[in-house]
């Protein structure tokens, strides 16, 4: 899911986009980031956003000149935190067999 997410470019543009919309303001991009990984792990969960995200922050913060971590454990607080609100808490756990239902 992250792989394919990653492909098609959604994460990247929606934080291409917090990040312009952010501008020079530190406060503004880091809560903007944060808004971002929390609504998107509410849709995706927090698996894919964190695998997706980490890499973009990595590479988003050495170009910025900015440290990683302070933005990396926003990231991971806001997908933990978030993926809590999905009925089955965690979407890629979910196995879905269409002849035989087998728990994962």
């Amino acid at each position: 899911m992250a792989i394919t997410l990653d492909i098609t470019g959604i994460l990247e543009a929606a934080a291409f986009w917090v990040s312009n919309k952010g501008g020079h303001n530190g406060w503004k991009l880091y809560f903007y980031f944060y808004v971002m990984f929390t609504l998107l792990s509410i849709l995706l969960g927090n698996d894919p956003v964190i695998l997706s995200g980490t890499a973009f922050l990595a590479y988003y913060a050495r170009v910025a000149e900015l440290h990683e971590n302070p933005w990396i454990m926003a990231e991971f607080a806001a997908a933990n935190t978030a993926s809590m609100v999905l009925f089955v808490g965690n979407p890629t756990n979910v196995c879905i067999f269409p002849h035989q239902p087998i728990p994962c």
